[in-house]
This record gives C-alpha cells, sequence and structure tokens, in this order.
C-alpha cells in the first residue's frame, strides 16, 4: 500500500503558488527595485520619518497600514499575514511592491529631507 497521494500535476501547481493571485503587473517586473524600496523614506502618521531598511518592524507596519486602509479585505489579509511574520528586508521590497502592483498608493521618498518636506519620488 502506498502512502503517496497521487495529485494532478495542475492541482499540485496550483497549490505550490504563493499567495500573489491579486497582483496585477502583466509584465511579471517589479514595480519598485529591492535597492530603491530599502533605501527610500517615509513619513509615520506623527510626522516623524525613517527609512525601510532602518526602521522598526512597528514602524513599517504603521506605514503599511496606513497605505492599504483603503484597499481591498483580501489585500489587507494577505500583507496582515506578511507583517506578523519576520519582515525583514526581502519582506519589506515584497510588501512594498505588492501594494504599488495592487494600485496603492505607497509615499515613499529618495532622502530624508523630501520626506521631511513631502517631497514625492
Amino acid at each position: 500500500m502506498s502512502i503517496i497521494k497521487a495529485v494532478p500535476l495542475a492541482v499540485a501547481a496550483a497549490e505550490l503558488q504563493p499567495p500573489t493571485h491579486w497582483r496585477m503587473d502583466k509584465s511579471g517586473q517589479p514595480r519598485i527595485s529591492y535597492h530603491e524600496a530599502l533605501c527610500s523614506w517615509f513619513r509615520l502618521p506623527d510626522g516623524r520619518v525613517a527609512q525601510v531598511r532602518a526602521c522598526t518592524g512597528a514602524q513599517f507596519s504603521q506605514f503599511v497600514q496606513t497605505c492599504y486602509k483603503d484597499g481591498s479585505r483580501h489585500v489587507r489579509n494577505e500583507i496582515d499575514e506578511l507583517l506578523a511574520g519576520n519582515v525583514d528586508s526581502f519582506t519589506r521590497w515584497y510588501i512594498l511592491d505588492s501594494l504599488r502592483t495592487a494600485g496603492i498608493h505607497v509615499p515613499l521618498f529618495a532622502t530624508e529631507n523630501a520626506a521631511t518636506e513631502r517631497i514625492a519620488v
């Protein structure tokens, strides 16, 4: 008796796909580069500025949650799942790229001064 379960290839492939079915980018290219995302700055609701690479996980979560507040529930749920885990550099880039791909405005700035003065990139 075999304990290996026979599954059609299409079903198995669908189960291995990451939860990105709401991503709309047809080119398959990221909307923001890894380097650009991590070097970008953002403003927190209280007016403080922080860099994506150097901010705390709590600051990044707060920023992301203000960005997607008007997004679909599905997008919010998937991003919340990512924020609940280890929010390392790759996850930060992936979340920012995913938000942009979903058409959600993500106000990032090239420099700390630009973030302070609200001069978007």
